[in-house]
Protein backbone atom coordinates (compact mmCIF):
# COMPACT_ATOMS: atom_id res chain seq x y z
CA UNK A 1 0.00 0.00 0.00
CA UNK A 2 1.57 3.78 -0.87
CA UNK A 3 2.31 5.25 2.35
CA UNK A 4 1.66 8.76 0.82
CA UNK A 5 -2.26 7.50 1.30
CA UNK A 6 -2.25 7.06 5.15
CA UNK A 7 -1.03 10.42 5.11
CA UNK A 8 -3.35 12.04 2.53
CA UNK A 9 -5.74 14.56 4.92
CA UNK A 10 -8.85 12.25 3.20
CA UNK A 11 -11.87 10.90 5.44
CA UNK A 12 -14.57 9.06 3.96
CA UNK A 13 -17.76 8.68 6.55
CA UNK A 14 -19.33 5.40 5.45
CA UNK A 15 -23.24 4.80 7.26
CA UNK A 16 -23.37 1.39 8.36
CA UNK A 17 -27.15 -0.33 8.78
CA UNK A 18 -28.12 -3.72 10.23
CA UNK A 19 -30.39 -5.06 7.39
CA UNK A 20 -32.43 -7.94 7.28
CA UNK A 21 -33.73 -10.07 3.96
CA UNK A 22 -37.42 -11.60 4.28
CA UNK A 23 -36.01 -15.12 5.50
CA UNK A 24 -34.55 -13.32 8.12
CA UNK A 25 -30.79 -13.35 7.85
CA UNK A 26 -29.35 -9.91 9.60
CA UNK A 27 -26.40 -8.18 7.54
CA UNK A 28 -24.83 -5.12 7.68
CA UNK A 29 -24.62 -2.59 5.02
CA UNK A 30 -22.34 0.40 4.40
CA UNK A 31 -23.45 3.34 2.38
CA UNK A 32 -22.06 6.53 1.77
CA UNK A 33 -25.65 8.16 3.04
CA UNK A 34 -29.56 7.53 3.67
CA UNK A 35 -29.54 8.76 -0.01
CA UNK A 36 -27.08 6.23 -1.55
CA UNK A 37 -28.76 3.32 0.88
CA UNK A 38 -32.32 4.14 -0.50
CA UNK A 39 -30.96 5.02 -4.10
CA UNK A 40 -29.58 1.54 -4.19
CA UNK A 41 -31.97 -0.54 -2.45
CA UNK A 42 -34.38 1.10 -5.24
CA UNK A 43 -32.59 0.40 -8.05
CA UNK A 44 -31.95 -3.60 -6.20
CA UNK A 45 -28.41 -3.95 -5.58
CA UNK A 46 -29.08 -4.09 -2.10
CA UNK A 47 -29.39 -8.11 -1.68
CA UNK A 48 -28.75 -10.69 0.79
CA UNK A 49 -24.67 -12.33 1.32
CA UNK A 50 -26.50 -15.57 2.24
CA UNK A 51 -29.47 -16.10 -0.16
CA UNK A 52 -29.11 -13.30 -2.11
CA UNK A 53 -32.76 -12.09 -2.07
CA UNK A 54 -33.58 -8.75 -2.87
CA UNK A 55 -36.35 -7.77 -0.49
CA UNK A 56 -34.39 -6.29 2.16
CA UNK A 57 -35.09 -3.88 5.37
CA UNK A 58 -33.63 -1.93 7.68
CA UNK A 59 -33.24 -2.72 11.17
CA UNK A 60 -33.62 0.00 14.05
CA UNK A 61 -30.49 -0.18 15.51
CA UNK A 62 -28.06 2.23 17.31
CA UNK A 63 -26.72 4.89 15.11
CA UNK A 64 -22.91 4.26 13.53
CA UNK A 65 -20.11 5.85 11.51
CA UNK A 66 -17.32 4.27 10.22
CA UNK A 67 -14.81 7.06 10.01
CA UNK A 68 -11.39 6.33 7.79
CA UNK A 69 -8.95 8.66 6.88
CA UNK A 70 -5.43 10.33 7.19
CA UNK A 71 -3.18 9.71 9.84
CA UNK A 72 -0.21 12.02 11.40
CA UNK A 73 2.78 11.15 11.74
Amino acid sequence: MDPAWWNSSVVVVMKVLDLQCEHQHVFEGWFSSEIDFQDQQGRGLVECPVCGNASVVKMLSAPRLNLAGGREN
